[in-house]
């Protein structure tokens, strides 16, 4: 049994910077779960509490049914990846890998068994001989990720591992660190800044901001659903459209209205709700993937004006003006508009509508899925 609780977890440094506030949640056993946020957000200081790196100011962390809050780290049975590969330089990839067994003093066999089982997992086998300065950075943090698993701990903690590789390196190894968790039913926490990186391996996110959690769900969950208009902003790409606007009836339609749009709300439960703010004035949001631009006008399309074009090989993004505010669309990849030429815009019906006061979805309500 290998899931971390975090239960009321606060951290305070120096009596007045708070790090972390009343964090509760459940990383399940054998879960992929990542913690995201922008930096100083509190992602990287809860992977640290739970390492026995940090201490913590109040509150209870368990990994599995123990709690750990005054263990030491090399007794808590994790293993930690980072940023930096803290490779010894003078040792072998070979040694580099064995050397968290050599001073736990195992047997020379079972090291030799085990580097040879993990090599095979995280494809090393071939340069075991080599020393780190011969090698790429995708290999060196594989060897990383090896000198971690080569101890079978029960829970892998990673620190924003990938963040200094290159693009095309970054997709091979999100595969393979997502890819390695499956094969291994490991239980992981993964800290990350980088929206597509949580999207493409957690099997659920957290989404923190300020200290505090802002959302947890999967990442269909957070992409289809924000809980706010900082989730809504954060997670997604191109980011979402937001408009600030109001509400009002015209011809028994209940529409949104700003500066130059004008939609009809067409969601029966969106409507029920909305029918019972008493604020006129409220925010939308809108994924650029459900606004699709057009050549010929429709009896809903809106009418826009072609700003600004981004071919992106099988989709462009189209950004557009209608009236005063900025959209961007996405289109299929045989629109190709010239800028400045009147298009029409047809919306679908997945919209979000948050309170112009609080932030908060007001499907969802405020502090909504916090784990």
């Amino acid at each position: 049994m290998s899931s971390i609780t975090f239960q009321k977890i606060w951290k305070i440094y120096n009596k007045k910077v708070l790090a972390v506030r009343d964090l509760n949640l459940v990383c399940q056993d054998h879960e992929f779960l990542a913690l995201l946020g922008p930096s100083g957000c509190g992602k990287t200081t809860s992977l640290r509490m739970v390492a026995g790196l940090e201490g913590i100011t109040a509150g209870e962390i368990k990994i599995g049914d123990k709690v750990v809050n005054d263990l030491r780290p090399r007794e808590r049975d994790i293993a930690m990846v980072y940023e930096s590969y803290g490779l010894y330089p003078h040792l072998s990839v070979y040694d580099n890998i064995a050397f968290p067994l050599r001073v736990r003093h195992i047997a020379d066999e079972e090291i030799k068994r085990r580097v040879g089982r993990v090599s095979e997992i995280v494809d090393l086998q071939d340069i075991l001989g080599r020393f780190p300065s011969e090698l790429g950075d995708g290999q060196k943090q594989r060897v990383s990720i090896a000198r971690a698993i080569v101890r079978e701990p029960a829970v892998f903690l990673f620190d924003e591992p990938i963040s200094h590789l290159d693009e095309t390196l970054r997709r091979r190894m999100r595969k393979e660190i997502k890819h390695l968790q499956s094969t291994l039913g490991t239980t992981m926490i993964y800290v990350t800044h980088d929206q597509i990186e949580a999207m493409a391996m957690a099997d659920r996110i957290v989404v923190m901001d300020q200290g505090v959690v802002q959302q947890v769900g999967t990442p269909e969950d957070l992409f289809d659903s924000p809980a706010n208009l900082f989730c809504a902003g954060f997670i997604g790409e191109p980011p979402m459209n937001i408009v600030t606007g109001k509400l009002v009836r015209e011809a028994e339609r209940l529409m949104f209205q700003s500066n130059g749009l004008k939609l009809s709300v067409t969601n029966p439960a969106q409507i029920q709700i909305l029918e019972t703010m008493r604020n006129p004035d409220i925010v939308l949001g809108i994924r650029p993937s459900h606004v699709a631009p057009k050549v010929e006008a429709t009896a809903t399309s809106v009418p826009a004006e072609v700003y600004g074009f981004e071919p992106h090989g099988d989709y462009n993004i189209v950004t557009c003006k209608v009236g005063a505010e900025v959209l961007l669309a996405v289109s299929g990849s045989d629109f190709f508009p010239d800028l400045g030429q009147p298009i029409h815009l047809e919306f679908s019906s997945n919209l979000h509508f948050f309170d112009v006061n609080t932030k908060w979805n007001v499907l969802k309500g405020q502090g909504a899925n916090h784990g």
